[in-house]
C-alpha cells in the first residue's frame, strides 16, 4: 500500500491548519516539519531538504511506494525526491513549484524571508497553543 507524505511550503509545519486537515482527512498519512520549518536550523538547498526527508523517511521504515504531496518548497523537495530515488516514489502532487531560480529585484528576498520568519514564529506558537 502507499505512504502518503505531505511536504510543506517554507515557514509552514505540519501543524498547520492545511496540513492537520489533510492528516485528519488521510488517515495514516506523514506530515514531517522540515529542519527551520518552524524550528532549528534551516538547510541551504533543495538537494539538502531531500536528502534530510529521505533519511527521516527511512528511519520511520518507508523506503518505497510513497505518494509525495508538496506545496512550493514542499513541490520542488518531492520532485527532486522523485529524480533522484525514482524506485521509491509511487506518485507526485505537486503544486505551485518552481525549480529554477527567479530572478529579484534587490532586497526581494530579505522581504519574503522576513515573511518566512514571521511565519514560521507565528506557527510555532500555534503548534505550542495545540499541544
Amino acid at each position: 500500500m502507499s505512504q502518503i507524505v505531505f511536504i510543506h511550503g517554507p515557514g509552514a509545519g505540519s501543524c498547520s491548519a492545511g496540513y492537520q486537515y489533510q492528516l485528519q482527512h488521510f488517515p495514516g498519512s506523514l506530515a514531517p516539519d522540515l529542519p527551520g520549518h518552524p524550528e532549528g536550523e534551516s538547510l541551504a538547498t533543495v538537494a539538502e531538504y531531500t536528502q534530510w526527508l529521505r533519511g527521516w523517511l527511512h528511519k520511520q521504515g518507508h523506503n518505497k511506494d510513497l505518494v509525495l504531496s508538496g506545496f512550493t518548497l514542499g513541490a520542488c523537495v518531492a520532485l527532486q525526491y522523485a529524480l533522484d530515488y525514482p524506485d521509491e516514489v509511487a506518485g507526485l502532487l505537486l503544486m505551485t513549484i518552481a525549480m529554477r531560480p527567479k530572478e529579484r529585484a534587490p532586497g526581494a528576498l530579505e522581504f519574503r524571508l522576513s515573511g518566512s520568519v514571521t511565519t514560521s514564529r507565528n506557527a510555532q506558537s500555534d503548534c505550542k497553543t495545540a499541544s
